[in-house]
Formats: structure tokens, C-alpha cells, sequence
């Protein structure tokens, strides 16, 4: 079964492996790849192990560590395997890594854009707009996100405003426009703000039983509408000249991405 490798993650986190020489065996294999590629040649290469040896994660190295010198380019290489599980767990963990690199990239976009005063004055209207739909319950709210203990990140309270808040966004503002594009960022703000997630440490636990508390007098509309503000401040500075944004692996350089 085919797929992509993972470009937001590295292969060498996973720590165990019985073979001793994985790394050599992996580079050899790169390097024939590269010999193969510089002559014009096939190769059929054929690595062997009792199982367990490492025989898979070999083959994850050789996949990411052919692709960041660029001995391969992405999207060249196919990885098959026959190991249902993996296999399973793999294509997940690549549709969530092709979903966040999607969502980078628009928000690449977004902080890059030239937003002329029309733009931002038409984003602070929908906002009155999304905030006034809010406060009235004229708004039927967005399916809960399937996220493991949602209750954990976010109280029944906080939670339903939030999605009566994403549901008015929509509502009133048209998908993939710059009104669009802005509230949902200035969203995001209103989302971690609400959120039960402790910010003052590395770790970014969650808050304590004291600190998880979301007091009745919190109004979501009016958070929301002081980032909204935040947001258009920033917007309205636009930078000077043109910007690009790439698609491209971290462990080489941008030229082996795709322009976007």
C-alpha cells in the first residue's frame, strides 16, 4: 500500500531498534540510490533481518534521509508495506501532516497579503455582524470538533460560544475571503484564549482545577471583537513588496519544495 513520507517528522525519534547497525545499513542503501540515480541505472535492493531487526524503520530512514540531501525528490519515492498496522498508523499520521501543512500555508498567505482600508474596514463590519448574530442565538452551532477530551481543553460554556462563534463566521462572511480569511485568525485567538491550556510553561499543560473555571460574565463576543481589532491593526500595516510562500521540506533547502 502506498504513501508519502512524513515531512514533519524525523524517523530517528523512534528509538528502538535491535539491528546495531541500522545507520550504516541505511546509508549504504542511500548511496546506491544516489549511484543508481548519477548512472542512469536500476538497482533492486534487497535488505534482510530476523524480524524485529529493524527492517521497517531502515527503510523509513532510507526514504527521509534520500529525500533532504535530495538524492530523491519528494513525492519520487513510494513506500510499500505489507504490515497492515503500520500501515494504517502511517496514513493517518500523513493525512493530520498533510491537513496542518495546508492550513501553514494559508496562514502564510494570510500574514503576507496586502490589505487595502475597504478589506479591513469590511472584516470589522462582519464582526459586528457575527457578534450581534452570537448575542441573539440566530445561529445554529458548528458540530463539536472530534478531538480526544475536548472537555479537557475547553468547558461545556466556553465551548458552545465558540462554536456558535465559528458558526456566525461563516454565516456571514464568504469562504475565502479576506473577511473570512481575518475573522477566522482573530478566531484562533478568541479559541486559545477560552482555552483551558496553561501557557506560562514549556510543557503547555493544562490549567489547574482553579484556573479552569469560565466565569459567566466572560462574554465570548466581546473577546472575540478585541481580537478582531488586534488583527486588523496588523493587517492594516501591510508590508512592503511581494512574498512567496513555499511549501518545502525543513531538512533542505526551499528549492525542493513546491511554489504555492
Amino acid at each position: 500500500m502506498p504513501g508519502r513520507t512524513r515531512s514533519a517528522s524525523d524517523v530517528r525519534s523512534i528509538a528502538n531498534a535491535d539491528a546495531d547497525n541500522l545507520q550504516s545499513a541505511a546509508a549504504r542503501l542511500v548511496a546506491l540510490i544516489e549511484q543508481a540515480r548519477e548512472q542512469q541505472r536500476r538497482f533492486l535492493l534487497v535488505l534482510t533481518g530476523v524480524p524485529g531487526s529493524g527492517k521497517t524503520l531502515a527503510g523509513l530512514h532510507v526514504v527521509h534521509s534520500a529525500v533532504a540531501p535530495r538524492v530523491e525528490r519528494y513525492g519520487d519515492i513510494v513506500y510499500l508495506s505489507g504490515n497492515t498496522p503500520l500501515v494504517v498508523v502511517l496514513r493517518e499520521a500523513l493525512a493530520r501532516d498533510e491537513y496542518l501543512r495546508s492550513r501553514l500555508v494559508k496562514l502564510g498567505q494570510a500574514k503576507t497579503a496586502h490589505y487595502p482600508t475597504s478589506k479591513i474596514t469590511a472584516a470589522h463590519d462582519a464582526c459586528k455582524r457575527v457578534v450581534k448574530l452570537m448575542s441573539k442565538g440566530r445561529v445554529e452551532p458548528c458540530a463539536v470538533p472530534p478531538l480526544h477530551n475536548i472537555d479537557r481543553w475547553w468547558n461545556p460554556a466556553a465551548l458552545d460560544s465558540l462554536r456558535m462563534l465559528r458558526a456566525g463566521i461563516d454565516a456571514e462572511t464568504k469562504s475565502n475571503s479576506a473577511e473570512h480569511t481575518l475573522l477566522l485568525i482573530a478566531f484562533c485567538r478568541t479559541l486559545i484564549g477560552l482555552s483551558n491550556v496553561a501557557f506560562n510553561h514549556q510543557s503547555m499543560g493544562f490549567k489547574d482545577d482553579r484556573q479552569m473555571t469560565f466565569s459567566l460574565d466572560c462574554d465570548t463576543g466581546e473577546i472575540f471583537e478585541n481580537d478582531v481589532s488586534f488583527v486588523l491593526s496588523g493587517a492594516a500595516n501591510n508590508p512592503k513588496g511581494s512574498a512567496t510562500v513555499i511549501l518545502g521540506l525543513a531538512q533542505s533547502d526551499c528549492e525542493c519544495g513546491r511554489y504555492v
